[in-house]
């Protein structure tokens, strides 16, 4: 073996290795240095949790309210008497007695005579059925009875009867003068027979 040969190439080969490594250095050194990695952001601190809001206290409920007290119950009127029934109209009859307006011999239409007495229903029975439904009524409506002396009805009647003929009392002057001694119509003095000398005297003064 050729040592000298080996020496040789060992040696050549070290020159080799540090010229390679001068230029390896050589190009290292004018590498630029790697830039070095900017650090990374800190991390945002997570903002704290809204504190859970407190509820809301709940208004308190409000008193109830008294109750009003309950209304007096209305005392109870006493009823209104009832009125009393209407007294039923009286005139004289064909006898000059009292007499009320009778469905079965008297005209509907309640109508009277000049004597104040009822007006008749046409066709009636004057000679039986009338005397007779009068003589009933005369006994249920029997005109008080005056004192002695005292004009009756059945003495007033005639006389106006008369007066009214001859003496030249009219309707208006009798009816003036049952409104001056408080009657309505003249037939109602048969109830009021105590009116009879005041009406008397008036109509007298009337066709004197």
């Amino acid at each position: 073996m050729d040592y000298g040969m080996i020496k040789l190439e060992l040696l050549v080969t070290a020159t080799e290795l540090k010229a390679m490594s001068a230029a390896l250095s050589a190009v290292r050194s004018e590498a630029p240095a790697p830039e070095a990695e900017a650090p990374a952001p800190a991390p945002e601190p997570e903002a704290p949790a809204p504190a859970p809001e407190a509820p809301e206290a709940e208004a308190p409920a409000p008193a109830p309210e008294p109750e009003a007290p309950a209304p007096e119950a209305p005392t109870p009127e006493a009823p209104a008497p009832a009125p009393a029934a209407p007294e039923a109209e009286l005139a004289p009859c064909t006898t000059g007695e009292l007499i009320p307006w009778d469905v079965r011999i008297h005209a509907s239409s309640k109508a009277k005579l000049t004597n104040g007495s009822w007006k008749l229903k046409q066709g009636v029975d004057r000679d039986e059925l009338v005397p007779e439904v009068e003589k009933e009524l005369i006994g249920k409506h029997q005109p008080p009875t005056p004192a002695e002396g005292e004009m009756t009805f059945a003495d007033l009647l005639p006389m106006i009867i008369d007066l009214k003929e001859n003496g030249g009392l009219t309707d208006e002057k009798l009816q003036e003068a049952c409104t001056a001694v408080g009657l309505s119509t003249f037939g109602e003095i048969a109830r009021n027979t105590d009116k009879i000398p005041a009406l008397v005297e008036i109509i007298k003064r009337e066709v004197s």
